[in-house]
């Protein structure tokens, strides 16, 4: 089931037993960090925009890669996603 599918079986859920489907909270989980953070942020940016992802994963016990996440990856995508929320 692709994204747009999926999202919308889950939406429909949500209203059907009265939820509004905006409180869900869409996570995911991404693969090691490879490249620039930039980069990172660039490929997760529709994630956030298109598909309503919220909280991304790391996977993996990297403890570098854990923090360059939460370091500059993360502070970035949070940036880019309120420039083109306004």
């Amino acid at each position: 089931m692709g994204w747009g599918r999926g999202n919308r079986v889950i939406d429909e859920a949500a209203e059907e037993s009265g939820r509004d489907p905006r409180s869900i909270r869409w996570l995911l989980n991404i693969g090691v960090l490879e490249g620039q953070s930039s980069r990172w942020a660039e490929q997760l940016l529709p994630m956030a925009l298109e598909h309503g992802v919220s909280t991304f994963i790391s996977m993996g016990d990297d403890p570098v890669a854990m923090q360059r996440l939460a370091d500059e990856v993360a502070p970035e995508l949070r940036s880019r996603v309120a420039s083109v929320r306004g």
